[in-house]
């Protein structure tokens, strides 16, 4: 713990450069800022500028959060196409390139990387490709793959993200990767003007140092790349353990988002009432989200100091449940 210091101070422009220079590191991006504010908020700045962009745009949804990318298109005004598939599916991205063939006014294309809902990581290795050869600028939200998957955004046009979850830091600074030097446009409001806060230091209005500490703390402790190997050793824990009691992940294994283990449950079992019993015996899922209800989905999220035998008790405890 340490004593909050003004946005103006010196030494907070400090700490907020060293964060940007992990954060780029990590990512491979020339560029990032750091917004006050949640993950829904940076996805609205990536949004205002595709909006002063000529052309028009692809999103492609296999999940809620792909619906989401969608519904702030939508609210920005902006013009595009959808490319839909079956929640948990993986993207034809034969399909796909086909489809900006096809639209050569295409100049953007948004996706999740990893689609936390049903936990599916998508190829960006693959759609960073495909835009290459379509002369197409790619946007990513990788809210839950930053930090626990390799994610390299050097040819990404922006990606957002967040200080907690993957960062396993505190919730409350999103972040938009860029690298191309963006220009303050005054078509865009203020606060969503991604190249206002580049000719600010990044700072352009009161942000926290709390929050800013925390998750530059957080990068510095996040030894990578044992966190990745500690993640995926864990998911294949507990996808071959619960496996062997009949109970499956949503995603295939070729296509999982290591973090991410999504199930839904038959409708004979509630999800309500299975994430309140477990977190009742100590383990915390995520199963109260709207999204999660209504599909009837638990989510196990492997973003904190986990241990293999707390995945191995929680295993134990979540056939005891189904019996």
């Amino acid at each position: 713990a340490a004593a909050a210091v003004s946005h103006r101070a010196g030494s907070f422009l400090q700490m907020v450069a060293d964060t940007q220079r992990l954060l780029c590191r990590l990512t491979g991006a020339r560029f990032v800022e750091l917004f006050l504010g949640s993950g829904t908020l940076v996805n609205d700045v990536v949004a205002a500028q595709l909006k002063v962009l000529d052309g028009t745009g692809l999103i492609l949804s296999n999940g809620e959060f792909g619906e989401r990318l969608i519904d702030h298109a939508g609210r920005m005004g902006l013009d595009f196409d959808v490319l839909r598939v079956p929640w948990g599916s993986r993207y034809d991205l034969g399909k796909v390139e086909r489809r900006l063939q096809e639209m050569p006014q295409v100049s953007w294309l948004w996706s999740t990387h990893c689609e936390t809902s049903c936990g599916i990581l998508n190829d960006l290795e693959g759609l960073t490709e495909i835009c290459r050869r379509c002369a197409v600028k790619l946007c990513l939200d990788c809210t839950s793959s930053l930090g626990t998957v390799p994610v390299n955004l050097a040819e990404v046009f922006l990606a957002s993200s967040v200080s907690g979850k993957g960062l396993a830091s505190l919730s409350g600074i999103g972040l938009v990767f860029y690298n191309k030097a963006v220009e303050t446009d005054s078509q865009i409001p203020r606060y969503l003007d991604l190249g206002y806060y580049r000719t600010k230091q990044g700072v352009p209005f009161t942000q926290s140092s709390n929050l800013v500490a925390a998750l530059h703390q957080a990068l510095l402790e996040l030894e990578i790349p044992r966190r990745f190997e500690v993640i995926r050793r864990q998911h294949d824990l507990l996808r071959r353990e619960l496996s062997a009691y009949g109970i499956s992940a949503m995603a295939a294994a070729v296509s999982t988002a290591p973090a991410v283990l999504s199930i839904r449950l038959p409708r004979e079992w509630s999800s309500l009432a299975w994430g309140d019993a477990l977190e009742r015996l100590g383990f915390l899922l995520s199963y109260r989200s709207e999204y999660l209800l209504k599909q009837n989905i638990i989510q196990i999220c492997l973003m904190g100091k986990i241990t293999d035998d707390q995945c191995r008790d929680l295993v134990a405890t979540i056939a005891a449940l189904a019996r």
